[in-house]
């Protein structure tokens, strides 16, 4: 199974938890840097999903767990999109 096949809204729904959590941090740094940045919030928070899906599909490709590191470099490289694996 491959991340996009859970529903959009769920994934928009990980990322608004994330945010209001605060856990990881990143997550609601890269929404505030990216807000500065004039994107509007829901561009922003689609940006996040797209790297939290990315590192969905890695952990079902490579058969490992959450890679905080991993997801944090890919949160601060936004608005550039990571590459597909």
């Amino acid at each position: 199974m491959k991340a996009y096949e859970v529903a959009p809204e769920e994934i928009l729904a990980v990322v608004e938890n994330q945010i209001a959590a605060s856990n990881p941090p990143i997550v609601r740094q890269t929404l505030n840097r990216l807000l500065l940045g004039m994107l509007e919030r829901d561009d922003a928070i689609e940006l996040i999903a797209v790297v939290l899906v990315n590192e969905m599909d890695a952990m079902l490709e490579e058969d490992r767990g959450f890679d905080l590191a991993r997801y944090t470099e890919l949160l601060k490289a936004l608005p550039e999109l990571p590459e597909e694996q």
